[in-house]
């Protein structure tokens, strides 16, 4: 598994196929999740958590907040409480 990241959106490949997406706004600092998208072939293998946990990843090395909007990403951090510091206000 590797990830590709575009403009506004950051891929999960698997043996050179997309296997979901997330897509997000970037302003002042703050990644805006706006969806995230698995193949229903994919679905319900964890690659939906892994697309937002690059999301963390990316946030904390650069310094960025992250504002969930849509519902997956929303309910992620609902349940992550440990990345509450990351969430923009």
């Amino acid at each position: 598994m590797k990830f590709k990241m575009d403009l506004k959106k950051i891929s999960l490949i698997d043996d050179n196929s997309v296997v979901g997406t997330i897509d997000y706004m970037l302003e002042n600092n703050v990644f805006t999740i706006v969806r995230v998208y698995v193949l229903p072939i994919f679905q319900g293998r964890g690659y939906a958590k892994m697309l937002v946990e690059e999301v963390v990843r990316l946030a904390k090395e650069k310094g960025y907040k992250i504002k969930p909007t849509c519902s997956y990403s929303i309910g992620y951090f609902e349940k992550n409480t440990q990345y509450g510091d990351l969430l923009a206000r």
